[in-house]
């Protein structure tokens, strides 16, 4: 499971979901996003991914910190105003 790809699903669903109004988008990015945060080290720098059998020394991917952190904002922005 690669970090970038989840990145991307959680920014994609939560932009279908805004669009649509659709909740099964809405339910399904809060379910992407449940494992992406379950998945993180203490740290929170995600490593590129997250099966790697050389975790803890696979490379990590510390420039999606900022883009899922906005896109996991945006999503709990949605749910408040649900």
């Amino acid at each position: 499971m690669w970090a970038r790809g989840q990145a991307w699903a959680i920014y994609g669903y939560t932009v279908v979901y805004r669009e649509t109004q659709d909740v099964k988008y809405l339910d399904f990015v809060q379910k992407v996003t449940d494992v992406y945060l379950a998945n993180l080290p203490e740290d929170y720098i995600p490593y590129w991914d997250f099966n790697d059998p050389a975790i803890p020394n696979a490379p990590r991917d510390a420039s999606i910190i900022y883009a899922d952190y906005y896109y996991i904002e945006a999503l709990k922005r949605l749910r408040e105003m649900q």
